[in-house]
């Protein structure tokens, strides 16, 4: 159980920081161009939702891990 739990925390972990990257370099875009652009800002409305959800998600399992090895 451990195991998976650590498995599953290192992709969550991977998942936030592309996450993070994509948003990013959406961001960039963003200002590069006028806000006028409702497509890019949409994008990145909808990436910072995963990278919010990705995070609660990685704290969560985060949390379960250090229960199960007995710290928490």
């Amino acid at each position: 159980m451990k195991d998976a739990l650590t498995i599953i925390a290192i992709l969550i972990a991977i998942v936030v920081i592309v996450e993070f990257i994509k948003l990013y370099l959406i961001h960039m875009k963003i200002n590069k161009t006028t806000m006028g652009e409702s497509g890019l800002y949409r994008r990145f409305i909808k990436n910072f939702k995963l990278l919010v959800l990705f995070t609660i998600v990685g704290a969560l399992v985060f949390v379960i891990n250090l229960i199960s090895e007995g710290i928490l």
